[in-house]
């Protein structure tokens, strides 16, 4: 597998840079990441990929050693991966690898509990109303596309944050992902008593024990006092506040590359690494850090910074996470 990237924001300068790197018509499928600030709709028209290809948009991507924020990064996959490429419930094969890139999509909740896939939301610069996803040229919403892999592969995922002692609540009103209560207070009033400024409600999920995810807050209705988080919160759950430091996200990081080290360490590996686009804010003097290390380690590297993260588990299930680092180690199957 390859990864090509451009840094240009001019359209003929993206095109030549891209074809000097690899000719896309050689590989069997690929998965395509644009900046959110690009113009999605001229940019993949003007790429013309001519193989099955899904994307999405997002707040920012890495690749090389630069660790310079590139403005489209491709992921090519050459035939003996044998890729399928289509919608999630197309593709979904829980003998294979699969990554999935999902967008405002109702139904991602049933989707995690039948079937098992890395990869994560859409993302944009924080303004969410820029996230989209690519599906063979085609710009989707309201749905999760997805490409199997035959192939080998591990995951590994830490977080960084921790609860806040005292802040045990039950959530007493809520409505899928929207939530309107938390205890006796409006959820707008919960969290106002532990987030450091008004406009830091995303930086700051809840956290869910009996489940074990973190939920990040996307949009606030401040005149109602409801939170709309990134995935369902059912009513009656226990939820905690959680706060963190940059040191422990640097320490959390740096353990979790230290684990990855020792599993498949060959240099065919390709690794990938989704991380939270809260972990990007809060770790913003050093934006670039998660991916630096592990290109340390293996150069064939790609680092996508979303709203949420997906987990594979051994049950064939998915956990939806909020500010969390994911890799996923994938080569080609020796059997």
């Amino acid at each position: 597998m390859k990864v090509i990237s451009t840094e240009s924001i001019n359209p003929t300068d993206i095109v030549k840079e891209l074809n000097a790197q690899a000719n896309i018509a050689d590989y069997a499928a690929c998965v395509v990441f644009v900046h959110a600030e690009l113009d999605l709709h001229a940019t993949i028209s003007l790429l013309d990929i001519g193989i099955p290809h899904i994307g999405s948009t997002v707040l920012s991507v890495y690749c090389d050693g630069n660790a310079i924020e590139e403005t489209i990064t491709i992921w090519l996959i050459p035939e003996q991966y044998k890729p399928k490429v289509g919608f999630l419930t197309d593709v979904a094969d829980n003998n294979r690898f699969v990554f999935a890139l999902s967008d405002k999509d109702k139904n991602l909740d049933k989707l995690a509990k039948q079937f098992s896939f890395a990869g994560g939301t859409a993302s944009d610069c924080w303004t969410f109303d820029r996230t989209s996803l690519i599906l063979n040229g085609e710009i989707l919403t309201n749905t999760t596309v997805a490409v199997s892999l035959e192939a080998e592969y591990s995951t590994l995922h830490s977080s960084g944050w921790q609860t806040i002692p005292g802040t045990e609540s039950i959530i007493t009103e809520a409505d899928g992902a929207c939530v309107k209560r938390i205890g006796q207070n409006t959820a707008v009033e919960f969290y106002n008593t532990f987030i450091p400024s008004a406009d830091a409600y995303g930086a700051y999920p809840i956290f869910l024990p009996q489940h074990g995810v973190y939920r990040a807050a996307l949009n606030v209705d401040l005149s109602e006092g409801s939170i709309t988080f990134s995935s369902d919160i059912p009513q009656g759950a226990t939820v905690f506040a959680t706060t963190t430091r940059r040191n422990a996200l640097i320490a959390s990081a740096n353990q979790l590359i230290a684990e990855s080290r020792h599993i498949m360490p060959d240099t065919s590996v390709l690794t990938i690494l989704v991380s939270c686009a809260a972990r990007n804010l809060m770790l913003s003097d050093v934006p670039h850090f998660e991916h630096k290390a592990i290109f340390d380690i293996n150069k064939n590297v790609l680092t996508a910074y979303l709203y949420s993260e997906f987990v594979p588990q051994a049950d064939g299930t998915t956990l939806l996470q909020n500010q969390h680092a994911v890799i996923s180690k994938i080569r080609r199957a020796t059997k």
